[in-house]
């Protein structure tokens, strides 16, 4: 089923749902989470990409984006993305601390 595919730990089954369903944001989205945890995070940015591209008023995708950017030290690229998550979606408070905690880091 999609849901255990999204969330399995296992990248290949990412890599094989992509393949069935390119169309799929959070398949994207869910492979990103898994590079961001390896630390690769420009294959993670690049996922993200895709998932916005797909689905482009969906929060998580830019603020997923936007803390690796943040891990990369690209500053400017989070905030601009963490701004956006905002933008998309005001009630949620984490996307706030972790927008405060990138300026912090940048120095504004």
């Amino acid at each position: 089923p999609l849901f255990l595919a999204l969330w399995s730990p296992k990248p290949i089954r990412k890599e094989r749902l992509i393949r069935l369903e390119s169309d799929n944001d959070n398949a994207y989205s869910s492979r990103a989470i898994v590079y961001g945890y390896k630390k690769d995070h420009d294959r993670a940015i690049a996922d993200f990409n895709q998932a916005i591209r797909l689905n482009p008023n969906f929060a998580n995708h830019y603020a997923g984006r936007g803390l690796s950017y943040l891990y990369k030290k690209d500053y400017n690229r989070a905030i601009t993305d963490l701004n956006q998550a905002i933008k998309l979606d005001p009630a949620n408070s984490g996307y706030k601390l972790i927008l405060e905690s990138a300026r912090k880091v940048r120095g504004y």
